[in-house]
């Protein structure tokens, strides 16, 4: 399977997030598959909460499970 993957890193709320839906959403258009793996979703799938960072090797490992 070949793919493309558009990692984004910055400050908390500094729309990380907004910016990839917007390009999933571009690119579904154009008939690619688009994936988000949010660390902050796994984190609360782990948690409970997505401020608890006691399990991050885990959720780093999850991730990276995701995106393969």
């Amino acid at each position: 399977m070949n793919g493309h993957m558009i990692l984004t890193v910055g400050t908390p709320a500094s729309g990380k997030s907004t910016y990839a839906r917007e390009h999933r959403d571009l690119l579904g258009a154009l008939g690619e598959t688009v994936e988000i793996v949010e660390r902050d979703m796994i984190r609360e799938e782990l948690t409970g909460t997505r401020q608890n960072f006691d399990r991050e090797i885990e959720v780093t490992r999850i991730a990276q499970r995701r995106v393969h």
